[in-house]
């Protein structure tokens, strides 16, 4: 099954060759998968709110230009490093042609959601099949459980026993 997703890449960590960061031709090869989209993590992955104007601008834009220069697709979403947004960011964000922008908080995105506010579900390298899973079925948004009884999101999850003992530990 292909689910569609985003990867959001910091192109001043993209490496030349094989190590602990995608290399570009890494970065390429994803790109042409049709369900892969590419976001911009800004260029070095610093945080926002450290940055004076000038250098929030250049994380923000740099990094758009880089990837789009890369694979040659317009980047449209961004992913605030270390989940720090900030309003100005939010207006460079806007004046350099992005979107969208995703923060690390968990939980729904609605239709009234600010687009450049959004929720994300994070999937890590190397987690457990179970807990990919879990999270693909809404086990881990935590604003959604909280409105519903907790007994009746269990029983729509567990649909086997493997994310039944997995869920169990954040119950």
């Amino acid at each position: 099954m292909a689910i569609p997703h985003i990867l959001y890449i910091s192109p001043g960590l993209l490496k030349r060759s094989r190590g602990k960061y995608l290399s570009r031709s890494d970065l390429q090869q994803l790109a042409l998968n049709r369900t892969c989209f590419i976001g911009a993590h800004g260029l070095t992955h610093r945080n926002l709110r450290d940055c004076n104007s000038v250098e929030m601008r250049h994380e923000i834009l740099t990094s758009k230009l880089m990837l789009e220069d890369l694979i040659s697709r317009e980047i449209k979403s961004f992913s605030f490093p270390y989940g720090a947004a900030t309003y100005a960011a939010i207006q460079v964000l806007q004046e350099s042609g992005f979107t969208s922008a995703v923060t690390s908080r968990t939980g729904v995105i609605h239709s009234e959601s600010n687009p450049f506010l959004l929720n994300r579900t994070e999937i890590a390298p190397g987690e457990e099949d179970c807990l990919f899973n879990l999270k693909i079925k809404g086990a881990f948004d935590w604003h959604h459980l909280r409105q519903y009884d907790l007994n009746e999101i269990q029983r729509q999850l567990m649909s086997d026993s493997t994310e039944t003992a997995y869920l169990q530990q954040w119950l």
